[in-house]
């Protein structure tokens, strides 16, 4: 199983206010990137929210995905995307997806999960993608092991709890 971690959590503290929120062609930044994850292959989405979770939250509509919440968010991407790997233990692996950055597809989502999918002799897939002319923030998708023993800490406490 692929779950597609979305990460939402961030304080935001350059802008202010909080960037997943901002508007694009007329819908929140997150909401973009949600349901491109949401069409795509990936066998669940977790969308891990941290600071304004509570607006965040309110304002995204999921037709799959689960909200989990990363009470030390403070630390970073590394601690969220542990967060969202933690609700769902089971998965395996998981793919890394920014709730900033829209114009990811759902074509460059489903091209990582069959090459992930695909049998090789060494290594995880690479692939990149530029959007204008911009490299893009898409992810790696990693074993459940490599998430859990990269961060050299005791783990992200309360993350997932009663997550369906």
């Amino acid at each position: 199983m692929i779950v597609g971690v979305v990460l939402a959590a961030g304080a935001a503290t350059r802008m202010g206010r909080p960037k997943q929120l901002m508007p694009y062609r007329g819908v929140p930044l997150l909401q973009h990137a949600v349901e491109t994850a949401e069409r795509s292959q990936l066998d669940r989405v977790v969308v891990v929210t941290g600071a304004y979770a509570d607006d965040v939250e309110g304002e995204l509509h999921t037709s799959r995905a689960v909200t989990v919440r990363n009470p030390d968010f403070r630390r970073g991407n590394m601690s969220s995307l542990e967060c969202g790997a933690l609700a769902v233990p089971e998965a395996g692996s998981y793919l890394l997806l920014m709730g900033d950055h829209p114009d990811v597809s759902v074509d460059v989502i489903d091209a990582l999960v069959d090459l992930w999918r695909t049998p090789r002799l060494l290594g995880a897939p690479q692939v990149d993608q530029r959007i204008d002319d911009v490299d893009a923030h898409v992810g790696v998708i990693a074993h459940e092991e490599q998430v859990r023993t990269g961060f050299g800490h005791r783990g992200a406490v309360g993350c997932g709890d009663g997550v369906p």
